[in-house]
C-alpha cells in the first residue's frame, strides 16, 4: 500500500514539481483546487482521503489525519466535474496514466524535444492533470498557468510554447496559427475549425479524450448499447471510485452515460448525455443541437437548453439566452424557425429566459441542473 498525497498548491509551475515529486517517490497524488472554498476544499479531502498533504512551495509533506492509502500500482485520484451531483473521486493507475500519455502523444505526433505544453486548464480536473502527467512521463516541457491570462500565454510562446489545450468558451482568448496542435474537448465544437485542432472526446474515467476527430485512439473501443448509450473499453480506463465502486461494468466496459452511434467505419457520433435529455410528449430531444440553433441567431451569444415541467407535455424545451450587448431580443417564432430547420419542428424552446450569464463548471461545461432549478423557482 502507497501513499496518497493531496497537493494544495496554486497553479504555477511549482504544481508541475510537486506532481513529479510524488510520482518519482512511487506514491499516488491528488491535485485540489486551491480556489475552492474551504468547505468545498475540505469535502474534497473527505472524499479522496489522502494521508499525506503538500501545501507549501518546499513539497514537504504532512501527515493528514483520517487518510487511507492506496494499492500500490495507483498513480492519482482525480475528480469528477459534478455537473450531475457531488464530485466523485477516480482511482487511475500507473498502466492507465501510462496508457493515456502514450497513444495521446502519439496521436498528436509531440515530439519532447521540441515541444513544450501550456496547461491552462485546471490541473485539478483530468484534462489540465493529463497535460501534466503527459509531459512529466515523456519528458515534454510543460508551463502550468492561471487560466487563459494573454500576458501568460504570451510570455511562455516566446519560451517556445507551442501545444495547448482549450474548451469551447476559452476559443476567443488564444490565437489557433501560434500552435502546433490544439487540443478542443467538453463541449460540442463550433464548425469549420482550423487543420491544427483535434476535438477530443472523454472523461475523467477514460483519463482524458478516446476519441479524437471522431474516430477512437488505435487502443479504445467504442461501441454502443441496445439503448444507444456509448461502452468504451480501453487500457486507459481507470481502476475504481474512491469509494470502491467499479468504473467497468460486468461486460469489462465502461457505461460513459452518453448517448451516441458508432458508423461502421469506426466514427463515433455523440448526441447528448442520457441524463440531459428532455422528453417531451414521448420526443425524444438532446440539449445541444438546439443550443447550436438557437446560437446560429445573431443576437444570441449564446445559450443553454434544459427541460421545463409543462402539464400538457411532461417536460417541454426551455432556453436561457444571453444576448450580444446592443442587440434587440430574439423572437419565439424566430427561434421555433431556426430550431425546426436544424432540428425537429417540436424542438423549438418554448420557454426562454434572457440571463447574464450561464453558469459553467471550471471546464467550460454549461451546469444545466444548477441553471434550470434557478430557472424555474423564480417562474414559479
Amino acid at each position: 500500500m502507497n501513499e496518497l498525497v493531496a497537493i494544495l498548491l496554486p497553479r504555477s509551475d511549482i504544481l508541475v514539481s510537486a506532481i513529479d515529486s510524488v510520482m518519482q517517490s512511487g506514491d499516488a497524488f491528488c491535485v485540489i483546487d486551491t480556489r475552492y472554498p474551504k468547505k468545498q476544499i475540505e469535502r474534497l479531502l473527505s472524499t479522496a482521503e489522502p494521508t499525506q498533504i503538500i501545501d507549501d512551495p518546499s513539497l514537504l509533506r504532512t501527515r493528514h489525519a483520517g487518510g487511507r492509502k492506496v494499492e500500490n500500482k495507483d498513480a492519482y485520484v482525480v475528480f469528477t466535474s459534478g455537473t450531475t451531483g457531488e464530485p466523485k473521486g477516480v482511482v487511475h493507475t500507473l498502466d492507465s496514466m501510462q496508457a493515456s500519455a502514450k497513444a495521446t502523444n502519439q496521436r498528436m505526433g509531440v515530439d519532447p524535444s521540441n515541444d513544450h505544453w501550456i496547461c491552462a486548464l485546471p490541473p485539478s480536473h483530468v484534462g489540465g492533470l493529463s497535460i501534466i502527467t503527459r509531459s512529466l512521463l515523456s519528458g515534454t516541457r510543460v508551463s502550468v498557468i492561471e487560466g487563459f491570462d494573454q500576458d501568460e500565454i504570451k510570455k511562455r510562446q516566446r519560451d517556445g510554447a507551442n501545444l495547448i489545450a482549450v474548451v469551447t468558451s476559452a476559443l476567443n482568448k488564444i490565437e489557433p496559427k501560434d500552435y502546433k496542435v490544439v487540443l478542443l474537448g467538453a463541449q460540442a465544437p463550433p464548425s469549420n475549425l482550423p487543420d491544427n485542432f483535434l476535438v477530443t472526446y472523454g472523461m475523467t474515467e477514460t483519463g482524458s479524450g478516446v476519441v479524437y476527430n471522431d474516430y477512437p485512439l488505435p487502443s479504445v473501443t467504442v461501441k454502443e448499447a441496445e439503448d444507444g448509450e456509448l461502452l468504451i473499453d480501453a487500457p486507459m480506463l481507470a481502476r475504481s471510485y474512491r469509494d470502491g465502486r467499479e468504473v467497468r461494468g460486468v461486460d469489462g466496459f465502461y457505461r460513459s452515460g452518453d448517448v451516441g452511434s458508432v458508423a461502421p467505419d469506426g466514427r463515433v457520433s455523440v448526441v447528448g448525455r442520457r441524463s440531459e435529455m428532455i422528453n417531451s410528449g414521448g420526443e425524444k430531444l438532446f440539449p445541444t443541437p438546439i443550443e447550436q440553433s438557437i446560437e446560429a441567431h445573431p443576437s444570441v451569444k449564446e445559450a443553454a437548453v434544459f427541460g421545463y415541467p409543462d402539464r400538457r407535455w411532461g417536460e417541454a424545451v426551455a432556453a436561457a439566452i444571453v444576448l450580444v450587448e446592443g442587440t434587440r431580443a430574439p423572437t419565439q417564432e424566430e427561434l421555433k424557425e431556426l430550431v425546426s430547420n436544424d432540428v425537429a419542428p417540436w424542438a423549438y424552446p418554448r420557454y426562454i429566459f434572457f440571463v447574464d450569464s450561464i453558469p459553467r463548471t471550471p471546464l467550460g461545461k454549461i451546469q444545466r441542473r444548477a441553471l434550470a432549478e434557478s430557472l424555474i423557482d423564480k417562474s414559479q
